[in-house]
């Protein structure tokens, strides 16, 4: 569980849609959205899996705009006698005005052997208070 301070109680999300993206690859790339106010917090929750010993990096800039994610938390859940393995991360970073933002990347790494990861990333935004 994740929680954030600052945020509207009222209405919370901040954001024209929320978007999710998924592929096969060695890097997961979190969709751009576009914020409605400024000073927005945008959420990126990036999940993988279908390889042994996934992790994740933190987050980096796919086009050279924008800031990078401020703070990341990830978690490992797996099964070493089966060797599944299933990473998660979400990370969030400002967003100081409103508009499209920048996707960002995230290298997963895992044994070279079990081939590329499964993964799904939903970008969100959630709201300042008053």
């Amino acid at each position: 569980m994740t929680a954030w301070s600052g945020v509207s109680t009222t209405s919370p999300f901040d954001v024209e849609f929320a978007s999710v993206d998924n592929g096969k690859s060695e890097a997961a790339i979190d969709p751009s959205i576009k914020t409605l106010t400024a000073n927005a917090q945008l959420v990126s929750v990036l999940g993988a899996g279908n390889a042994t010993n996934q992790a994740f990096a933190l987050p980096q800039l796919h086009d050279a705009n924008g800031p990078t994610d401020e703070t990341g938390a990830a978690k490992v859940n797996g099964d070493p006698v089966g060797q599944t393995w299933f990473a998660h991360l979400v990370a969030d970073r400002p967003q100081t005005t409103a508009g499209a933002t920048s996707s960002q990347f995230v290298k997963i790494t895992k044994k070279a052997e079990s081939g590329n990861s499964v993964w799904t990333a939903i970008s969100i935004a959630l709201k300042p208070s008053a």
